[in-house]
């Protein structure tokens, strides 16, 4: 509270810090009561904690409010000086769909992007973009298919079973050099 209270212009009239102030007091007074206090006392330093925890949070949508309308530095800036810490959101990475070699020589990783309602899925291969064979079906958005030579370079596409809508078309071909 004190650094929101050191920088006026970034906090205009921050409505919560004054009761925070008021609510962080009387938990002071109620923990000191409380040393020598019995169950009233303990149930004071309570109801002053539960108070201080409410005003807080408070406190921090207010501050999350003003750094979502501000740039990210300015954000940062609102955040932190309010003592509160930053916290990034994690990006989640979609994998791709494709073929990839396995650490086993002849054995290839397959994996889909996931077809919404898809019952299952089939892969097809083949090496000279004319005879496609059926290399995997599978009720998975990953499988391998093994057997494979080494140093040939295969082809592989895969389909979808969607319920209530039949199959998809063809995905694009994916092209890998099996190791």
């Amino acid at each position: 509270m004190a650094a929101a209270n050191a920088h006026p212009d970034l906090f205009s009239n921050p409505p919560y810090i004054p009761p925070l102030t008021t609510a962080l007091a009387t938990l002071a007074t109620a923990n000191t009561n409380a040393v020598d206090g019995g169950s009233v006392a303990l149930a004071n330093v309570v109801t002053a904690a539960q108070e201080v925890r409410n005003l807080l949070s408070q406190h921090a949508g207010w501050v999350q409010r003003l750094a979502n309308n501000a740039t990210p530095e300015q954000g940062a800036l609102l955040i932190t000086t309010a003592a509160f810490s930053l916290r990034k959101t994690p990006v989640r990475v979609k994998k791709e769909a494709g073929a990839s070699n396995t650490k086993v020589s002849g054995v290839v990783a397959v994996r889909v992007v996931t077809v919404a309602n898809a019952l299952l899925y089939f892969w097809e291969m083949c090496s000279d973009q004319k005879s496609w064979t059926k290399a995997l079906d599978t009720e998975h958005t990953t499988g391998t298919v093994s057997g494979l030579t080494a140093g040939q370079t295969y082809l592989f596409r895969y389909r979808a079973y969607v319920r209530g809508k039949g199959y998809t078309g063809d995905s694009q071909v994916y092209s890998l050099m099996v190791t």
